[in-house]
């Protein structure tokens, strides 16, 4: 799994600038949350049996999909390989001293067991061959999810979730069908290239990928949720923590499952059999099981708001052939102008990128705007750490290079990582980082350095004082009470926000080095032992894009917060999927059989990169998003944090001296 597609949580405050405040207790108040109330549960169950839209109706659907998804990887790589190693051995035969031993096999494909096959495992050029093939398919699968997605979700929105989920599923169909026709035209020697094996990622990638299946679960919920009053922010939260444990424990399942398919019948097509079953099954439900989540109503109101976007596209498009003079023919016009709205519908997929540029802020002294870098940098930090999601797939050609696995052996490794994976995401990380934030957490409730307020109710206004400027009335002025009551901070929310990204930052880091010190192991490995040791380690590092995003989300207002998301998940998919595989895979593909643990260096150097970008990332009080915009209350701020220290060092009580009136 990539280090981007982890979506659990680091900071359970990373929205805590932006949070409604507390609210009181009241005796109407049930104590249970909504999301733990028996009548919840109950109206689940109604809604479920009334065939009414709600988030479980996908539960089966996505566990069959990571299931699915887990079972083609380790007999996709091995067929890869017998393949290529077929197809050298044809055009090249003095490459190969076992090219006899092939082309005297009946068998097109033959048994994993076999010595020919384990031979082709450590040929240098039929792993480099592999690389190469395996990066192009995740690049074109990568690109065209990315150009489609946005397209798919928009129809979605005005003819119904789940068609368009269904179209996603019947891709996956597509994939997996015509991956099994190309096998059987080859077996009959009628293809013979196996560069012909693009085209299944060519087909999925049309209709959206895993990209789009992801974005439509995700707006399925949300639809549920806005319909069904009971159901509040808990219960999102929960939903969506059990998605993430249901992939996680598909994804960990579907390679044994293919392993001991292998293990038992010898046959190395059968396992995609099975999964075309299980996708034909998945997209029969999809399409005539679950209910729509979007009613006509909102559909009818999704199709008004896309025409009234046309109808603004068409204006700037006919005001754009004015200025310029053009005459086009009629014919042509209409041409130019479905493109010129389809581009500018769905091609500025890159457009959210922007809200990454360095903006400018005013200083604490409300002068000299500058140039703030920190949404820049989490950013650049962001997509160097996601692109290094790359060398899952190569790390794999790794070790059937180096250890000469075949499926059954790549199958159980995957099974070893999800275990991994999920005790590190859901036990072994949340645990750390609630000891961390309770050693941390230090509560004072005294401050020396106590700035007195002086109150006199004959002013208007308050101000902050020293000491030695209280005596500023008249001699005959009675003597100033001192009282201490909790201090008035203009921002409340604003000193835990910044301890907040402190926390996330900190985190990123330790994260970071800990990823650097397993690939290290990795690199060094001695034996298949320290390889598999190595690799789990770096499923401790799962929650460093979560704990990024939470330090973005920290450092921008309220209105940049959506902006901010779909920025980063456009990171996610170009880096993770489309620049990630391309780099590594090239890069593994040119030195394996001399350094074929260069890969491995080139993400080490990329961690390294990354802590030097987080290095120069400074989170300062004086700039932050909720006041930079406001200059007085900037200095203001500033002028009252002036005598505190620079850390944690929050008054939690200020010395107030109320002058009395003059008389």
């Amino acid at each position: 799994m990539s280090r981007l597609s982890s979506s659990s949580s680091t900071s359970s405050s990373g929205l805590s600038p932006h949070s409604s405040p507390h609210k009181p207790h009241h005796e109407s108040t049930p104590l249970l949350s909504q999301s733990n109330h028996p009548s919840t549960i109950s109206n689940t169950i109604n809604r479920i049996k009334q065939r009414e839209p709600h988030a479980f109706w996908l539960v089966p659907i996505l566990l069959l999909m990571a299931i699915s998804l887990g079972m083609n990887t380790g007999p996709k790589l091995e067929i890869h390989t017998q393949l290529i190693c077929r197809s050298i051995s044809m055009n090249k035969p003095n490459h190969l001293e076992f090219e006899t031993e092939i082309n005297s096999s009946g068998a097109f494909l033959t048994n994993a067991h076999s010595d020919w096959v384990k031979k082709c495992r450590k040929d240098p050029l039929v792993s480099s061959k592999v690389s190469l093939l395996s990066s192009t398919i995740s690049l074109v699968m990568g690109s065209l999810s990315v150009l489609t997605t946005a397209f798919w979700c928009s129809i979605s929105e005005r003819i119904g979730r789940r068609l368009i989920l269904s179209l996603g599923f019947f891709g996956f169909i597509l994939n997996d069908a015509s991956f099994l026709l190309i096998i059987s035209l080859m077996r009959s020697k009628i293809l013979k290239d196996y560069k012909l094996l693009i085209i299944p990622s060519i087909l999925e990638g049309l209709f959206g990928g895993p990209a789009t299946i992801q974005a439509i679960f995700n707006s399925y919920i949300s639809d549920c949720f806005l319909q069904d009053p009971s159901l509040n922010s808990d219960s999102k939260t929960i939903t969506f923590s059990l998605f993430l444990g249901l992939m996680m424990a598909g994804m960990a399942i579907g390679p044994t499952i293919s392993s001991k398919i292998v293990d038992l019948k010898d046959d190395i097509l059968l396992p995609f059999y099975i999964i075309l079953i299980l996708l034909i099954f998945v997209f029969g439900f999809s399409l005539y099981v679950i209910p729509e989540s979007l009613s006509k109503l909102k559909q009818i109101e999704f199709k008004n708001q896309h025409q009234l976007v046309l109808n603004q596209l068409e204006i700037s498009y006919n005001q754009s052939i004015n200025q310029n003079n053009l005459h086009p023919k009629i014919h042509f016009y209409h041409t130019r102008l479905s493109f010129y709205q389809f581009r500018k519908l769905y091609l500025n997929f890159l457009k959210p990128l922007l809200v990454l540029w360095p903006t400018k802020s005013i200083d604490q002294n409300g002068q000299n705007p500058i140039r703030d870098w920190k949404l820049t940098l989490i950013g650049m930090a962001y997509a160097l750490y996601g692109s290094g999601a790359g060398a899952y797939g190569i790390k794999l050609q790794y070790a059937i290079f180096r250890f000469q696995w075949g499926p059954i052996q790549t199958g159980y490794f995957l099974t070893t990582l999800g275990i991994c994976r999920v005790m590190a995401l859901l036990v072994i990380i949340p645990m750390v980082i609630r000891l961390w934030k309770k050693s941390t957490t230090v509560v004072n409730l005294e401050s020396p350095s106590s700035r007195p307020i002086v109150i006199n109710p004959s002013n208007k206004k308050y101000s902050l004082l020293s000491s030695s400027s209280r005596l500023g009335q008249s001699q005959l002025q009675p003597e100033p009470i001192t009282i201490s009551i909790p201090k008035l901070n203009p921002l409340p929310n604003h000193r835990k926000t910044l301890n907040d990204a402190k926390f996330d930052l900190k985190f990123a880091r330790y994260s970071i080095i800990w990823d650097g010190l397993s690939i290290i192991i990795l690199i060094i490995s001695p034996s298949i032992s320290w390889f598999i040791i190595g690799s789990g380690m770096q499923s401790l590092s799962g929650s460093t894009s979560s704990a990024l995003q939470a330090l973005a989300l920290n450092s921008v207002t309220h209105e940049k917060i959506g902006k901010v998301i779909a920025s980063f998940s456009i990171l996610q998919v170009l880096m993770s999927q489309v620049l990630g595989p391309f780099l590594f895979g090239g890069v593994f593909s040119g030195t394996v059989g001399r350094f074929s643990e260069s890969f491995l260096v080139v993400d080490l150097l990329l961690m390294v990169i990354v802590l030097v970008v987080l290095s120069m990332l400074r989170l300062s009080s004086h700039h932050h998003p909720s006041i930079s915009n406001h200059p007085d209350l900037s200095s203001s701020i500033s002028s009252a944090s002036s005598s505190s220290d620079d850390d944690d060092d929050d008054d939690e009580t200020d010395e107030v001296i109320v002058q009395p009136c003059n008389i």
